[in-house]
């Protein structure tokens, strides 16, 4: 290759490399690469003194419960599940549980009460079981927590006591 067609070359080499640099050091470059500004939404006008109406909380509603009574929940017990009853259920390792007195299922004279316990499963996290369960008969019925009674023969009153007794249940897990 001739040498002034290298000159050549590398002058024009230069030149390009110096139109890059120019052009990517001005201020038009500059405001394209520079980190923006997180947006500052503006701040909302501040409520009147006469105006204290606060948003309701949220609830959380559980799958079986939807039903329930405020007043008959609020009227329930739950107590701590007797250890024993755990055992049984296989749940002997529960790190929470909570038993709700339902009362009467079916049959007269025959109590019902809504268990819910919290066993840890092996990646640390909790495993929530529920079944009713009749003490005097032994009889456990587990509640598949996503449709609580779709497995049980409950309507009506029973139904209403139930789904209370669930929702008291659940409100005592959460706040405990």
């Amino acid at each position: 290759m001739n040498q002034n067609v290298k000159d050549f070359v590398t002058l024009g080499a230069i030149v390009a490399i110096s139109v890059v640099v120019t052009f990517a050091m001005s201020p038009l470059v500059e405001g394209l690469f520079k980190p923006q500004e997180p947006a500052v939404a503006e701040a909302e006008p501040e409520a009147d003194a006469g105006d204290t109406a606060e948003e309701p909380a949220a609830q959380t509603v559980w799958p079986g419960t939807e039903g329930a009574d405020d007043a008959a929940v609020a009227a329930l017990v739950p107590e701590a599940v007797d250890g024993a009853v755990l055992e049984e259920a296989g749940l002997s390792g529960a790190t929470a549980s909570v038993q709700t007195k339902v009362g009467a299922g079916l049959n007269a004279g025959s109590d019902w009460w809504v268990v819910l316990a919290d066993v840890p499963a092996e990646d640390g996290t909790a495993v929530r079981n529920g079944f009713i369960y009749n003490r005097a008969t032994g009889t456990r019925l587990t509640l598949a927590l996503d449709d609580p009674w779709s497995g049980i023969d409950w309507s009506g009153d029973t139904l209403a006591r139930g789904q209370a007794a669930l929702k008291a249940a659940y409100q005592s897990l959460e706040s405990a």
